[in-house]
């Protein structure tokens, strides 16, 4: 059986698989990970680094839709 941790995704409490990472998470959760931002613990993780960051027990990732504009 494998190991569980439990995350907040926007405040809501979720059970994921141990040793998943950011970007495991939003291919789970989500269609496409196009057109979102990521936060976890409240710092910005940019799209090329959610493959790296590594989901730690009560971590809380907030995820909304990009904005753009100058």
């Amino acid at each position: 059986m494998s190991k569980k941790i439990s995350i907040f995704i926007n405040s809501k409490n979720y059970e994921i698989k141990a040793g998943s990472s950011l970007e495991d998470l939003i291919i789970s959760e989500y269609i496409s990970s196009d057109g979102i931002a990521t936060a976890v613990n409240n710092i910005f993780i940019p799209k090329t680094d959610r493959s790296k960051y590594i989901m730690q027990n009560t971590d809380s990732v907030i995820i909304f839709s990009a904005i753009t504009g100058g």
